[in-house]
């Protein structure tokens, strides 16, 4: 959100997603490469049940959770946000 045209971005993602909601399903279908799922085990916004369930019905999905944060684990504890995605991008 500190980027510049953030919450402009935001905001029509949003409104894409409002009209053109995807399923899980339907993301499992497109979803071919790897993917990092990093989720707050305090996330007050989106319960990590929707993570779980993106893990399970996901292909080649890797999930890491950190305790104690909540919706912005990129913000919240950025030094591990990182290293989990730097070590992810190098596999």
């Amino acid at each position: 959100l500190l980027l510049e045209d953030a919450p402009a971005g935001f905001l029509a993602y949003t409104v894409a997603q409002e009209q053109h909601p995807i399923t899980i399903e339907q993301l499992a279908e497109a979803a071919t490469m790897p993917t990092l799922i990093i989720w707050g085990e305090n996330d007050t916004w989106v319960n990590i049940r929707v993570g779980n369930a993106m893990k399970e019905r996901l292909p080649n999905v890797r999930m890491v959770v950190y305790p104690n944060v909540g919706h912005l684990p990129m913000e919240e504890n950025t030094a591990q946000f990182n290293a989990d995605l730097i070590a992810f991008l190098a596999e």
